[in-house]
């Protein structure tokens, strides 16, 4: 694994989408989009809408506790609402306005924030495959092994707790962290066989 990655997951880029600031992405986020049935969260596929959008840009501007909060004042759907508005004016203000390229500045936040470290399988791994979601596991696994507490587990930038979880699965022989050079070699290759792919659609 690069150090220069490692050292970037505890700062992440910082995002500004329709005027609202978001954090770095945490393992918080993911669970309340996936406890609210927004698109982005799910394991499959799936179409993801306005409200979509809106609800994760307001999921991922909170830390976890400030969203739970947010999601019980009594004046929630009001709140809601006003917070839509303000998006519209931002939106109104932009001469060009292109919806779909705020959204898919969303899902670049996404992919920076799910980064995982790359890494061959160890000789320890097990055949049989445990039936937690893999956010259960981080989860757990961040609580009582690696020294975080639940708050902080919720709140730090999810690839550092992925750098953290995969560091200690080394130590455990579970797996074992490329090499930088063994990066750069899985990258280049990837890259060939998808020139080769655009390649061959041409013909």
């Amino acid at each position: 694994m690069k150090f220069e990655d490692y050292v970037k997951s505890f700062l992440p880029d910082t995002h500004v989408i329709l005027g609202i600031k978001l954090k770095h992405l945490s393992l918080g986020h993911y669970l309340l989009m996936r406890r609210l049935d927004v698109g982005y969260a799910t394991d499959t596929e799936a179409k993801v809408g306005f409200s979509d959008f809106v609800l994760a840009l307001l999921i991922c501007s909170m830390t976890y506790e400030e969203f739970i909060a947010y999601l019980e004042r009594p004046d929630f759907i009001k709140r809601l609402k006003k917070e839509s508005r303000n998006m519209c004016k931002v939106i109104k203000k932009e001469d060009g306005f292109n919806l779909f390229d705020k959204m898919k500045n969303f899902e670049i936040y996404l992919k920076e924030g799910t980064k995982m470290p790359l890494y061959w399988e160890g000789d320890n791994t097990s055949d049989k495959k445990s039936g937690a979601h893999w956010s259960q596991t981080l989860f757990t696994t961040a609580v009582s092994e690696l020294g975080y507490t639940r708050t902080q587990a919720l709140n730090v930038p999810l690839v550092q707790l992925f750098n953290d979880f995969y560091k200690f699965a080394e130590s455990s022989g579970a797996v074992s962290l490329m090499q930088p050079d063994e990066e750069d070699q899985i990258k280049e290759t990837i890259e060939t066989a998808k020139k080769e792919s655009q390649t061959a659609c041409k013909i």
